[in-house]
């Protein structure tokens, strides 16, 4: 067990290590958090970042603009 944890760390070291940037970082320690989540509250996390995705679409493109419009009520609720 004892190896089996050094080699881990190790890992998760290298892991910091590469992260170029600290939203790279920061995405890493969310992610790290997040996989701990119950189901029903990381489900709530990914459709609440699904509707954002989906709000900048509706704001920023205007392709998707004219696809997301029949469902623009559902997104923005």
């Amino acid at each position: 067990m004892s190896q089996l944890y050094t080699d881990m760390y190790s890992l998760y070291q290298q892991a910091k290590a590469a992260m170029k940037n600290r939203q790279d970082y920061e995405h890493f320690q969310t992610f790290s958090r997040e996989q701990w989540l119950p189901p029903e509250q990381l489900e709530l996390v990914r459709l609440g970042r699904l509707k954002a995705l989906l709000l900048h679409a509706l704001k920023e493109s205007p392709f998707h603009r004219r696809r997301l419009t029949p469902f623009r009520q559902h997104i923005v609720r």
